[in-house]
């Protein structure tokens, strides 16, 4: 969600629903962050329905940081094989989520 914020300073000013779908977090955890980031002074109100992301540089930093102690180890990423011969053979017809997979690898003949 902060990436997204980085990436995007206007998104704090969409309705949580809106954010938690952009960014693909649940609902409930919105407000969580929200609030942690207005009691950062990461986020500061403008007026009573609008806010303005401050201090972009150092939040960027402290994501970069947070990231690599806690998102980076939960990625799913590992060497891995097809389960069969029609699956090797065939490969580029496999349908994938392009926001989520990718293909990737380094051949090696044996």
């Amino acid at each position: 969600m902060i990436f997204h914020f980085l990436l995007d300073p206007t998104l704090i000013n969409r309705t949580y629903r809106e954010i938690a779908e952009l960014t693909e977090v649940a609902l409930r955890n919105i407000n969580y962050v929200m609030n942690g980031l207005k009691n950062e002074g990461y986020i500061v109100s403008l007026t009573k329905n609008e806010y303005k992301l401050t201090r972009q540089k150092e939040l960027f930093e402290k994501w970069i940081a947070l990231y690599h102690q806690r998102l980076k180890p939960t990625l799913k990423i590992g060497e891995f094989r097809f389960m069969n011969t029609h699956q090797t053979i065939h490969w580029k017809e496999i349908k994938l989520t392009p926001e989520k997979t990718y293909w990737g690898g380094n051949a090696q003949c044996h």
